[in-house]
């Protein structure tokens, strides 16, 4: 059946994303995020190499925790009214159990970097991994349908 709606504003958000957040200016964490089409969401968290936390490991000889991948599951959904895409997720392991959430607010002009905040107000930066084919060409806008083009 023809969909009378149009096609899905948040088909632009789905699949891969490279999300970092610098915390306190400790810790930078990476986190490989995979965002399904059922609202899903689906990756692994990475300390990092760079920050105080990880030279202090460097300097105590505990690099190998750098490299600790830890799960992370949640749930994403974009809200076209409100022009605004929301991750929920939480990153278990190493006796953590984090919730993030994170909302970005989504202008249309958004090359192919996202920035948003989370409950805590630091700033996240989501991109595209390298070499990833989302069918946005790298610098091309993201294609949201709900946008009037200017």
């Amino acid at each position: 059946s023809e969909d009378l709606a149009g096609p899905d504003p948040s088909e632009a958000f789905r699949g891969a994303w490279c999300a970092t957040v610098a915390i306190d200016g400790v810790v930078e964490a990476t986190h490989d995020l995979n965002l399904y089409a059922n609202g899903q969401i689906l990756g692994t968290a990475l300390i990092g190499q760079s920050g105080k936390l990880a030279n202090l490991a460097r300097q105590m000889g505990m690099v190998h925790l750098l490299d600790l991948e830890l799960p992370v599951r949640g749930e994403w959904a974009y809200k076209d009214f409100v022009r605004t895409l929301t991750l929920d997720f939480t990153l278990t392991g190493l006796g953590v159990n984090r919730r993030e959430i994170i909302q970005v607010a989504i202008t249309g002009r958004e090359r192919h970097t996202l920035r948003g905040e989370d409950e805590q107000g630091r700033t996240w930066t989501m991109e595209r991994p390298l070499g990833i084919n989302t069918g946005v060409e790298p610098g091309s806008r993201l294609r949201l349908t709900g946008f009037s083009a200017k």
